[in-house]
């Protein structure tokens, strides 16, 4: 009843092609992410960080994520 009905819903908003688009392009990161690369960053490195052109698109993608997360709790 209302589990198959809520199935439903989550089905409809998974075939949205921007949410397939977003979700396929989200899946790919792990893939591209170099652990044994990866340094320990202090507020100095965040920074400096914050001048590369990934890291700044990044943070753009992060706080959109952010601002929808927080329209859920207004709703």
């Amino acid at each position: 009843g209302d589990g198959f009905v809520a199935m439903l819903g989550f089905a409809k908003i998974l075939a949205d092609p921007k949410v397939l688009d977003f979700v396929g392009k989200l899946l790919t990161v792990p893939g591209q992410v170099d652990l044994d690369n990866a340094k320990a960053v202090g507020p100095g490195g965040m920074l400096s960080a914050g001048f590369n052109k990934e890291i700044q698109n990044g943070f753009g993608v992060m706080l959109e994520l952010t601002k929808a997360l927080g329209k859920l709790k207004a709703a």
